[in-house]
């Protein structure tokens, strides 16, 4: 075990303090620099997948506005926490009291958790305390946010973290902490990661405490043992012929412990590809899920595609039972 691994997390002992220390966002740290330079912003929508750094440039931006201040003039909530409409009216409403900066600013973050008469309500607020309180929301899915919260936001995109970016950043970080690595480790936390550097850097930090270096063997290790079994329980509802059951418990997944699409849409591709089947099965479902993960990131509702995912799983199952379609020798019983 390397000395120190443990004392902290990584992702909040490297998260970025000011504007131009965040990675890879370009065009929106320009914005975000420009507004903080104003001393004015506008209400944000911030959208991307996990990962992308929403939450931190908020948290940048709002930190070169107050300063020292900071805690009198920002709140930050997540949206699906308890009393949420009532904090934020509360804190809203009073006036601030910092000179230069004449409001003070709101932060919810996964603003799609929150229902649609909630969102009405939070509406109802942005208009009534103008004078008094800008917000910042960050959400994965912008057919999620009502209409009137878009429109009275300017929306700024996050894109997800490629390669090129993330394994300089990894190693950085590594050397920091002095923990040996190699560019194959790298690569594989990066492409298990798949864009979203924060779990990036949670698998790096998981792989150096359990194996003290960064190996390609020593990620692979790491995430068979973190695979989530409940996305492997769907495939098996799913390709057992319980097409029902497999969408009760997509419901729950996307709903209780919080997993996104993409994040479940992932787990079956690499479920799909251990199964064994044949070429053209596989072939096919991975290119319906592609297509599933692209209309999600362009607004698609997540149920609904990864419903459709799990029909044709669901129809490959029993076809299998039916035909017997061929598998890998290591598959057969």
């Amino acid at each position: 075990m390397v000395e120190g691994i443990k004392q902290v997390l990584w992702n909040e002992k490297y998260r970025p303090k000011r504007i131009e220390e965040i990675l890879g966002q370009g065009e929106v740290t320009a914005t975000l620099r420009a507004f903080a330079k104003r001393k004015a912003i506008p209400e944000l929508l911030l959208l991307g997948p996990t990962g992308t750094a929403k939450a931190t440039s908020a948290l940048c931006l709002v930190s070169e506005l107050y300063g020292s201040d900071l805690d009198a003039h920002f709140l930050e909530l997540d949206s699906s926490g308890k009393d949420v409409i009532s904090t934020v009216k509360e804190f809203a409403g009073s006036r601030p009291v910092r000179e230069g900066v004449p409001f003070k600013t709101a932060l919810l973050r996964q603003l799609e958790a929150m229902d649609q008469s909630s969102q009405q309500s939070l509406r109802r607020i942005m208009e009534r305390m103008a004078a008094t309180c800008r917000f910042i929301f960050t959400a994965q899915y912008k057919d999620k946010v009502i209409g009137p919260i878009q429109s009275r936001c300017s929306s700024l995109l996050f894109k997800p973290y490629p390669p090129s970016v993330m394994q300089p950043h990894l190693a950085k970080i590594l050397e920091s902490e002095g923990v040996k690595y190699d560019a194959p480790g790298l690569r594989r936390i990066a492409d298990y990661a798949d864009g979203d550097l924060r779990l990036a850097i949670d698998l790096a930090q998981a792989v150096a405490l359990s194996k003290g270096k960064i190996s390609s063997i020593a990620v692979y290790q790491i995430t068979e043992s973190l695979y989530p079994q409940d996305v492997k329980q769907l495939f098996e509802l799913a390709s057992g012929g319980d097409f029902e059951g497999s969408r009760r418990m997509l419901r729950e997944l996307l709903v209780a412990p919080g997993y996104s699409g993409p994040e479940v849409l992932k787990q079956l591709q690499r479920e799909v590809l251990k199964s064994g089947l044949d070429g053209v099965g596989s072939e096919r479902l991975m290119e319906a899920m592609a297509e599933a993960d692209m209309r999600i990131a362009q607004g698609g509702e997540a149920e609904i595609q990864i419903s459709a995912i799990l029909a044709k799983i669901t129809a490959y199952g029993k076809d299998t039972e039916r035909e017997g379609i061929r598998r890998h020798p290591k598959h057969r019983e």
